[in-house]
């Protein structure tokens, strides 16, 4: 499926964007469907409550074969930043609203984080628990608007 990448600009940051080039159009259709950027770079505030799905394992050996779905909830910057001081501008931090797991333990894709009808983040690690760490996409607008119009 991927004829060619490019990463992002090395930014500092362990956070990461990179374009992705298909071999042929995507087929839109009621399963495949284009999810929006965030309209502008502001921080997501503390406490939004917002989506994560994707598939992946959920096991070490037994993967999903349907869509998964969970809410998380944006921690403040100052309360992630207690598990990750490595937290840069480019990150946020969510936790899963089911507290024994985190949305970072069912591993596989890079699973989109979305609130309002738009993609704002990707997972990027964690641990088993809660907090996981996503890429903050609004960070990488700039970026994303410039390789996109390539």
């Amino acid at each position: 499926m991927e004829q060619g990448s490019e990463p992002a600009p090395p930014s500092g940051s362990p956070g990461f964007c990179k374009r992705v080039n298909l071999s042929h159009k995507a087929k839109l259709n009621k399963y495949v469907q284009v999810i929006p950027l965030p309209k502008s770079s502001s921080d997501i505030p503390a406490d939004t409550k917002c989506i994560v799905s994707g598939w992946g394992y959920i096991d070490k050996e037994v993967a999903m074969d349907k869509l998964f779905e969970t809410n998380a909830t944006v921690l403040s910057r100052r309360k992630c930043l207690l598990s990750y001081p490595e937290l840069s501008d480019g990150m946020v931090c969510a936790a899963s609203d089911h507290k024994r797991t985190d949305v970072n333990y069912v591993r596989g894709l890079q699973w989109p984080f979305g609130l309002q009808g738009a993609a704002q983040g990707i997972v990027s690690y964690g641990f088993q628990f809660p907090p996981s760490v996503y890429t903050r996409i609004a960070h990488y607008l700039p970026w994303i608007r410039k390789t996109m119009g390539q």
